[in-house]
């Protein structure tokens, strides 16, 4: 009984280490628009942000 809660766990634990990388970050416009200027891409529109 131990070894099945054990592995669960660990399995619990890297399913969701990796499920927010899988999703992603919600960012903002800000932090998009952050992003692009450090990246130095040059920004045509503000819908190439939004998308």
């Amino acid at each position: 009984m131990l070894t099945a809660v054990t592995c669960w766990l660990f399995w619990l634990c890297c399913y969701m280490t990796y499920r927010n990388l899988l999703i992603g970050p919600k960012l903002s416009i800000t932090e998009k628009l952050i992003i692009v200027r450090e990246w130095g891409n040059e920004i045509k529109d503000t819908m190439d942000v939004v998308a």
